[in-house]
């Protein structure tokens, strides 16, 4: 099994609809065979807990319960990470674990990790009010707009390049 990390918190302005995660989960498993590795932080595990009604798929959850240098362990474990603009999307850039990132009304400019690594891909849709600074947000609009298609497309352009030779268990 090709072990995949999906971080699934953040900021709740930044964050991709879980539900929207769980069907990209749900279609990544469907076309091969893979195991996910699921984080968060403190106060993000009823998000798992909602993933997990969702989605039927191999589910390793890790949601606040490791250390930073625990969590950096694993996901250079992974073949693939899939996060919202975190500061773990970070870490696995500069780990340079192929990784894609879904990008909401931040400031791309500013906290692309491509900047980090050459092994990332960052889905973003241009919305009116972005960059913002919200906290919450009603519409996330941006963030909606990047369907979980976009995100199996993105992630098996890493899966099936031959140039990722290493597979990661689970």
């Amino acid at each position: 099994e090709v072990l995949i990390g999906v971080h699934i918190g953040g900021v709740p302005s930044k964050r991709w609809p879980i539900e929207y995660f769980a069907k990209a989960i749900q279609s990544l498993h469907g076309k091969m065979n893979c195991c996910f590795v699921i984080t968060g932080g403190p106060g993000e595990e009823q998000l798992f807990d909602q993933l997990k009604e969702k989605c039927g798929a191999h589910l390793i959850n890790r949601v606040h319960k490791t250390s930073l240098k625990e969590w950096m362990a694993l996901i250079a474990q992974c073949k693939l990470f899939l996060s919202s603009d975190t500061g773990a999307m970070h870490i696995a850039a500069s780990l340079k674990i192929p990784l894609v990132a879904i990008f909401g009304g931040g400031y791309l400019t500013r906290y692309d990790p491509r900047k980090i690594s050459d092994r990332a891909i960052v889905l973003y849709k241009q919305a009116r009010c972005a960059p913002c600074d919200k906290v919450e947000c009603r519409s996330m609009r941006c963030l909606k707009e990047i369907k979980p298609e976009d995100v199996v497309e993105a992630a098996l352009t890493f899966l099936n390049s031959p140039s990722q030779n290493s597979v990661s268990s689970c």
